[in-house]
């Protein structure tokens, strides 16, 4: 009973400790999007704030696209570690790392004509086609980056550290305030330096949670070892 009882506790204060980090992360990520809009209108007037509420859906289709890459991954790995299997950890983690980072490539090499598209699409072919394209020709340069952000968060939170992922996510946004002031206010950039903020803030959470884990040693490795990779995917 007594050991039920501690069981249940510590679930009880798991479950606490990754649902608060988990929702602040989100939080986080969302707040990018809210910086880039409060100075871009304060910065470049109303039609820029304009422009990057039209590019949201965007924004969310390829930060979707990653989440179909990883969010599966990240419970099977979840699974491993609960099976004491670091192994089968580190290659879904692996197969999931590789899917992420050939579909930004290939957002990154059909940028040109797909960001106009996309540009025209959402703005339906208004005066505000022009802003729109550029915001998402930066993005979908940068999707690697945007991408492989949340996925690597989502991996060193399921590892047991919810509490580093919520302080460099939150990093994030400081680094996107701070280059969206730097870009467009000191330098002159137009609506494209606020999505490049965004790519550069993202860029800083990749790079703290890189190192993060490469300091702790067999948390988290890229294994190219996995057995039918494709079926893993699947």
């Amino acid at each position: 009973m007594v050991k039920q009882q501690r069981s249940a506790f510590l679930v009880t204060q798991s479950l606490k400790q990754y649902l608060v980090a988990s929702i602040i992360t989100m939080a986080v990520f969302n707040l990018n999007t809210m910086v880039d809009g409060i100075l871009m209108g304060n910065f470049l007037g109303p039609e820029a704030l304009a422009a990057i509420n039209l590019c949201l859906p965007v924004v969310n289709i390829i930060t979707t696209a990653g989440v179909l890459l990883y969010a599966g991954a990240v419970l099977i790995g979840a699974n491993a570690l609960g099976e004491m299997n670091r192994d089968r950890m580190n290659q879904v983690f692996t197969v999931s790392s590789f899917a992420q980072w050939i579909l930004g490539i290939v957002l990154l090499i059909v940028s040109e004509p797909l960001g106009g598209l996309l540009g025209r699409l959402v703005s339906n072919g208004s005066e505000l086609a022009p802003l729109c394209e550029k915001y998402i020709r930066v993005l979908l340069l940068g999707s690697t980056v945007l991408i492989y952000a949340n996925a690597l968060s989502s991996f060193v939170n399921v590892c047991g550290y919810p509490k580093a992922v919520t302080v460099i996510m939150s990093l994030s946004v400081a680094v996107n305030l701070l280059m969206d002031i730097l870009l467009v206010r000191v330098i002159g950039m137009d609506i494209g330096g606020a999505a490049w903020a965004s790519v550069a803030g993202n860029l800083v959470s990749v790079a703290g949670l890189v190192i993060f884990t490469t300091r702790r040693k067999g948390m988290l490795k890229l294994d190219l070892s996995a057995k039918k990779p494709f079926s893993m995917m699947g």
